[in-house]
C-alpha cells in the first residue's frame, strides 16, 4: 500500500510537470501560420487530402488516409485570438449541405473546406466554436509539422519516424539476444518479436503517416524500447511508478481516443512478464502498481486540462457530458450503429482486416488462433511451477482483459470506431506469439530432438 501511495505522488508531480511543458511547447513551438495555412490549402487543391491509399495484398479502405486530419487542419487555421488559442481547440461550425469535391464527404473534411476564402466564393464565411473535450497534444504537433513542410512530405516524415523507432527496437533486441544465454534469451527475443508484429499488424504503414495517429504511437514504441533498455522485471517500485506515470501522461497529451489508454494498459503486463522470476503475487502488485501509477496520470492531465481551459478559455464545455456519451450514449439511427454484442463482434471481425494487411479472414483467424493458444496453454500449466512461461500467459490474459474492459466501458465509441480501434487486436496476437516462444525457450534440453533416443543396434 505504501508504494501505491508512493507511486501516486509520483504521478501526480509528473502530469502536471508534462502538462506544463505541453503548454509551453504549445505557446513557443513553431506556428507559422501563413505557411500552415498554404499548405492546408495546397494539400485540398492538390488532392493530398482526398487521395485513396493502398492498405496491403489483401484488400483496402474505404475512406482516405487524411480524413480524420481534416479536423486538425480546420483547428490549426483558425483565427488567432489572442495567446490562449495555443493551447484552446476551435473548428468551424458544420453544415450538413455543404459539398466540395476535392476533399472527402465528411462533416470535418467540408467544414475545412468551406472554411477557407481562397478556394472561391461563398467560401470563408463560417463560426468557429470551441472544442476542448482533450488535451490536443497532436495539433502542437501538426501544426509544427505544417510549419516546416507540406502534408505529403510530413506524411512520409512521420511514417519513416515509426518505422525507425520499430527498427531501433528491433536491433537493440537482436544486439542483446546475441550477448545473453538460456533462459534469459527470452527477453530480447520477446521483444523482437513485439517489434516484428507492430511492424506488421498495427497499420504502421497506413496510420503512422497521419497527424492522429503518429505521436501517440510513437509515445508506445518509445516506452516499449525503454523498457527493453530498462527491463520494468528488475526495476524497484519507485522506478515503476516513475516509468508508468510518464507513459501515462506523455499518452494523455496525444490521446484523441483513438486507442492510447487502453494499448498503453495491455502492453503494460506484458513488457513486465519479460523477464519476471519473482512469485506471482510479487507480480500482479507490480502489474496493479503501473497500471494505478499510469491511470492517475492520464487523469490528473486530464483534469489539469479541464481546469486549465475553464480559466483561461472560459469554457463551459460539459467533460462529463461527452464521456457519458462515449461510454453508453446512443448511436444515431442514421449511422447503423447498434450497442449490442453481435453488432460489436460483427464489426470487429470486418475490421479485423487492420491486422492483417486488409484480410478480414486471416485477421479473425489470427485473433482465434492467439485466444486458442491461451486456453491451451491455461489448461497444460495449472500444474507446472509458475516460472514455466506463466508469468507470459498471465500477462496474456491481463491484456485480453483489459480490452474488454475498456470496449465495456467506452461501449459508444468501441463500436462506432471499429475502423482504427480494431488495431487493438494484435495486442493477444503479440501475446500468443511471445507465449508460444517462451515455451520453446524453456523447454527441456533435448526436448523436440531424437538425442535421448538409444542408438540403433
Amino acid at each position: 500500500m505504501r508504494e501505491l501511495i508512493r507511486g501516486a505522488f509520483v504521478s501526480v508531480a509528473v502530469a502536471a510537470g508534462f502538462f506544463a511543458a505541453f503548454v509551453a511547447a504549445a505557446l513557443w513551438l513553431p506556428q507559422d501560420q501563413r505557411t500552415i495555412r498554404r499548405h492546408v490549402v495546397a494539400a485540398i487543391v492538390d488532392g493530398t487530402f482526398s487521395a485513396q491509399f493502398t492498405y496491403g495484398p489483401f484488400g483496402g479502405l474505404v475512406w482516405p488516409r487524411h480524413t480524420m486530419d481534416c479536423a486538425l487542419a480546420s483547428m490549426m487555421i483558425a483565427p488567432a485570438t489572442g495567446p490562449v488559442d495555443a493551447v484552446g481547440n476551435r473548428m468551424p461550425a458544420v453544415d450538413t449541405s455543404w459539398h466540395d469535391p476535392r476533399v472527402p464527404d465528411t462533416l470535418d473534411c467540408q467544414a475545412l473546406v468551406r472554411a477557407i476564402p481562397e478556394l472561391g466564393a461563398g467560401y470563408g464565411d463560417v463560426e468557429y466554436r470551441p472544442v476542448d473535450r482533450y488535451i490536443m497534444g497532436v495539433r502542437v504537433f501538426a501544426r509544427t509539422m505544417l510549419s516546416a513542410m507540406p502534408l505529403d512530405t510530413a506524411a512520409r516524415v512521420m511514417r519513416g519516424g515509426a518505422f525507425i523507432l520499430l527498427g531501433a527496437i528491433g536491433l537493440l533486441a537482436l544486439w542483446k539476444l546475441r550477448t545473453t544465454k538460456g533462459r534469459a534469451r527470452l527477453l530480447p527475443a520477446g521483444y523482437v518479436c513485439i517489434a516484428v508484429c507492430l511492424t506488421l499488424l498495427y497499420g504502421v504503414h497506413y496510420f503512422d503517416a497521419t497527424f492522429f495517429f503518429a505521436p501517440p504511437d510513437y509515445v508506445h514504441f518509445i516506452f516499449i524500447l525503454i523498457s527493453l533498455a530498462f527491463p520494468l522485471a528488475r526495476m524497484r517500485p519507485t522506478s515503476l511508478a516513475l516509468y508508468a506515470a510518464n507513459y501515462g501522461s506523455l499518452t494523455a497529451i496525444f490521446e484523441t481516443l483513438t486507442g492510447g489508454i487502453p494499448f498503453g494498459l495491455a502492453m503494460l503486463p506484458l513488457l513486465l512478464a519479460l523477464g519476471f522470476e519473482d512469485d506471482w503475487r510479487t507480480y500482479l502488485m507490480r502489474t496493479i502498481q503501473l497500471w494505478a501509477a499510469f491511470c492517475i496520470a492520464v487523469l490528473v492531465c486530464f483534469a489539469i486540462k479541464r481546469i486549465f481551459t475553464a480559466a483561461f478559455l472560459s469554457d463551459q464545455e460539459s467533460f462529463i457530458n461527452f464521456l457519458f456519451y462515449r461510454m453508453y450514449g446512443e448511436p444515431a439511427a442514421a449511422s447503423g450503429t447498434r450497442l449490442s454484442l453481435g453488432f460489436v463482434l460483427a464489426a470487429y471481425r470486418t475490421w479485423s482486416k487492420l491486422i492483417a494487411f486488409g484480410s478480414a479472414n486471416i485477421g479473425t483467424g489470427l485473433v482465434l488462433a492467439a485466444l486458442g493458444v491461451f486456453v491451451v496453454q491455461t489448461g497444460r500449466t495449472r500444474k507446472q511451477p509458475w516460472t514455466t512461461g506463466r508469468p507470459i500467459l498471465l500477462a496474456c490474459w491481463l491484456g485480453v482483459a483489459t480490452l474488454i474492459v475498456w470496449a465495456a466501458a467506452f461501449l459508444n465509441h468501441t463500436a462506432i470506431h471499429p475502423y482504427f480501434m480494431a488495431r487493438l487486436l494484435v495486442i493477444p496476437v503479440i501475446g500468443a506469439v511471445v507465449l508460444l516462444l517462451s515455451l520453446w525457450i524453456s523447454r527441456p534440453p533435448g526436448a523436440g530432438t531424437t538425442d535421448h533416443l538409444p542408438a540403433a543396434a
